[in-house]
């Protein structure tokens, strides 16, 4: 639960991002975004994910980090890892994992019907505050 008493919502990938069948080292290389220690492999020093890598945090606290002074700590590797996932999503876009709902949270968008799918790309409130999430959604649904 996070401070409001809600259910925290999942890391936006639920599965590390891979080249083919390539060993560890060869993904740390392809994907700097996610395993870099400047980024989504960054572990917080405070707050409520003390401990944790960025890459395995809520999305809701990786955009109220993300929005803070960059001079704030965590803030330049949550950017990264975030403007990675952007990225990525453009051609992995059925791995990101939906972030907010009862029935569907932590599935991953290729998991969703499309019918659910298109009634939340049509939720304002969603789609604003869950941007790269609905930018992988329309590129699925038009796949």
């Amino acid at each position: 639960m996070n401070s409001w008493g809600r259910p925290l919502s999942p890391p936006i990938l639920r599965d590390a991002p891979s080249v083919g069948n390539a060993d560890l080292e060869t993904n740390k290389a392809a994907f700097p975004w996610y395993y870099g220690e400047d980024a989504g492999g960054h572990i917080f020093t405070f707050g409520e994910n003390y401990g944790k890598k960025v890459r395995d945090t809520s999305l809701s606290y990786l955009y109220a980090i993300g929005g803070m002074p960059a001079s704030h700590p965590g803030v330049l590797p949550v950017r990264r890892f975030c403007s990675g996932v952007r990225e990525y999503a453009k051609t992995a876009y059925g791995e990101l994992v939906v972030p907010f709902g009862k029935t569907r949270q932590g599935k991953k968008i290729c998991e969703c019907d499309e019918e659910w799918l298109v009634w939340a790309s049509n939720q304002p409130g969603l789609t604003e505050k869950y941007g790269t999430f609905f930018s992988a959604v329309n590129r699925w649904l038009v796949r």
